[in-house]
């Protein structure tokens, strides 16, 4: 069995890069290649461990959430409201994230996906384009052997 941290984080970034619409996608990275926008950049972010099964040691077995950083970027202009084109995006994103049988199948049966928010960052005075930061917790089994695959 391959590191489900892994499976997830990669699976994240082909999902946000199949989004109608999304011209670049990039992860762990600080911007994407020409400044291609709407654009989804995924960080890593944060694991830990969510609770053990009972009796069990933190080298044998437990349930752990991932929360990666899932950030849209969109460039508005020529008329176009930044707030629809932000929304449009959290949608689509966010279905494409809740629907996507391989992420689904990564959490397994004791796990899962949650949509905890977003935030909508102002644009900064240089490059007027709107952030948008997506929140997502995976939760999923956790196994040390897994870790040696």
């Amino acid at each position: 069995m391959a590191d489900t941290r892994e499976v997830l984080l990669a699976r994240l970034v082909t999902v946000c890069g199949a989004v109608e619409g999304v011209r670049a996608v990039g992860r762990n990275t600080l911007d994407v290649a020409a400044l291609n926008r709407p654009a989804v950049i995924v960080q890593d972010g944060i694991e830990q461990m969510r609770d053990l099964a009972n009796g069990a040691r933190y080298s044998e077995i437990g349930r752990m959430e991932l929360s990666p950083a899932v950030t849209v970027f969109v460039r508005a202009g020529n008329g176009v409201d930044p707030g629809g084109l932000m929304s449009l995006y959290r949608s689509r994103v966010v279905l494409a994230v809740l629907t996507d049988a391989e992420l689904i199948a990564a959490t397994g049966r004791n796990g899962g996906i949650r949509y905890e928010g977003c935030v909508a960052m102002a644009p900064d005075a240089e490059t007027k384009e709107h952030r948008l930061d997506l929140t997502f917790v995976f939760a999923y089994t956790w196994k040390l052997d897994d870790l040696a695959s």
